[in-house]
């Protein structure tokens, strides 16, 4: 590949990277975990910030280069912490892309059937059970962490070994728990390049997780769940435990696992590259009873944690990939019916996720895709096919909105979190009161800085700390769960709540209004 094949490449990669994150499957914003990274952040930067709320006790931060290169980057660019985790997202994506295009090439793919691979691989999956996205929405570790094992597997089908190990120790860097199922396959491989840049890279980060100042915590990796712990977790994070999971959940795994390995033998990979499409959805599906056993049965505290089961990703993303590319060899052989079918369930994993609650909008999708590969196999280009899934994807996944979120209207949001910052003393406690599980309360922490007593999304932290779990859930359970006791002002001001927020107006002669828009009242229970 010469200087200018890889730089119009690499434009060409910003400009798809810029698509999927603006357009489809598209970008958010604290709607997610940020929810939980951003305040951390934000404390770490000015520890007078959110030292009343819960989640600082909760915090995840040691094992990761995560918040080190984002406050990294925000302090010597000047630049807001939401910018700078949209570069790394931008970065990392458009690393993924360039994996790969170049895997694509390495199995005799054209350049333009290899750039549309890339494109339709990136449009994603929601993988429905372990509650993860294959591309992330969110500038989130996992989401950084992911694109570079893609890019990994695209260097090592080049033959640039090195070059593979690095990506690979960057990504463990971000987010160990995505990446343990490719190390352990690695050392099946004895591939000691690989094996010891990541021990290099697991050195410093266990050094830094010894001289990290603010936020250091210890989390229990080798007790056992209590009872109250066990009902606490299964409660607030039933994706941890398989048995609480619809049978179509897990029932998915059983068809694009074997599929993705059908596919992988079809496609011709690579030597190097053979053993990880064939080992990683076994690994997969293997944690299904794994975790059963050693969660459910067992209680092992230390599965919550590194969630295994999360490592049923590989099962949708070597789906779709493997899947693309044998769908071309079969058009490359002019078996149009044969690339359609293999086309079918990676588009339905991008567009619904679920495929097996089969709707009629699938019907459509499916129609389509047949429709246009068959257009496509008698056309002179056979490029074209490519063309035509990648544009009834956009077309369809535009119409139909088939994303796993709905857009949030946050402007008057937006207005009481300005208020609360430049109104309210910086060690105020604010509780949300009629919002139940909604995301309002994490967004609003974020943007006012100001601590939120409890909240939904607060409560993501139950699989890491007991003693967070109990306060949590006497808290959620006590105030805002349904059916809970009915609000009591004054064991509200005992707790240390200064404003509570309601989305309708509570005439009460002992609260006093001190913010009033449309959508929220804030009033005081200061006296």
């Amino acid at each position: 590949m010469n200087w200018r094949e890889w730089a119009s490449l690499s434009v060409v990669f910003a400009a798809l990277t810029a698509l999927g994150l603006w357009f489809f499957p598209g970008h958010t914003f604290l709607t997610s975990d940020t929810q939980i990274y951003v305040p951390l952040f934000e404390h770490l930067q000015d520890h007078r910030l959110l030292n009343n709320d819960l989640i600082l006790s909760g915090a995840h931060l040691s094992f990761t280069i995560y918040d080190e290169v984002t406050l990294a980057l925000s302090s010597s660019l000047g630049l807001n912490l939401e910018t700078a985790l949209f570069l790394q997202q931008f970065f990392f994506r458009w690393v993924g892309y360039w994996g790969a295009y170049l895997l694509a090439r390495a199995c005799g793919m054209s350049q333009g059937a290899g750039v549309l691979t890339s494109a339709l691989l990136w449009l994603g999956a929601f993988v429905y059970g372990p509650a993860v996205l294959t591309t992330e929405y969110e500038p989130v570790p996992r989401g950084f962490a992911v694109p570079l094992v893609v890019g990994c597997f695209g260097a090592l089908a080049m033959g640039w070994r090195w070059f593979a190990a690095i990506l690979v120790t960057v990504a463990f860097l971000y987010h160990a728990p995505a990446v343990w199922p490719v190390l352990l396959v690695a050392l099946y491989l004895r591939d000691w390049r690989i094996l010891s840049s990541v021990g290099v890279g697991a050195v410093l980060l266990w050094i830094s997780s010894h001289s990290q100042q603010g936020i250091v915590e210890a989390q229990p990796f080798f007790s056992l769940l209590d009872a109250t712990h066990r009902k606490i977790q299964q409660l607030r994070a039933p994706y941890n435990w398989i048995s609480s999971w619809p049978w179509r959940w897990w029932a998915q795994f059983l068809i694009t696992g074997p599929l993705a390995l059908v596919a992988a033998r079809r496609a011709a990979l690579p030597i190097a590259i053979r053993p990880y499409f064939f080992a990683l959805p076994i690994l997969g599906l293997l944690m299904m009873p794994v975790s059963y056993l050693l969660l459910e049965q067992l209680g092992w505290a230390l599965f919550p944690q590194i969630q295994p089961m999360r490592a049923l990703l590989f099962c949708h993303l070597l789906c779709q990939w493997a899947g693309f590319i044998a769908a071309w060899r079969e058009i490359r052989e002019g078996n149009w019916l044969k690339a359609a079918g293999w086309t079918i369930i990676p588009l339905c994993l991008a567009l619904r996720g679920d495929f097996l609650d089969f709707r009629w909008n699938e019907a459509i999708l499916m129609a389509l895709i047949f429709a246009s590969v068959w257009l496509a196999t008698h056309w002179p280009r056979r490029e074209w096919a490519w063309v035509a899934s990648f544009s009834v994807a956009l077309l369809f996944g535009e119409v139909f909105a088939a994303r796993s979120y709905k857009p949030l209207e946050t402007k008057p949001l937006d207005g009481l979190s300005v208020w609360a910052q430049e109104k309210t003393p910086i060690d105020s406690v604010f509780l949300f009161g009629d919002l139940g599980r909604r995301i309002e309360p994490g967004i609003f922490r974020a943007r006012a800085e100001r601590a939120v007593y409890v909240c939904w999304k607060q409560g993501g932290q139950v699989n890491y700390f007991p003693r967070y779990a109990e306060i949590w859930w006497e808290r959620w359970s006590q105030l805002l769960a349904p059916g809970h006791p009915p609000l009591n002002y004054d064991n509200l001001r005992a707790r240390g709540i200064d404003y509570i927020v309601f989305t309708k107006d509570i005439p009460s002669a002992d609260l006093q209004a001190v913010y009033v828009s449309p959508e929220y009242r804030v009033y005081s229970l200061k006296r």
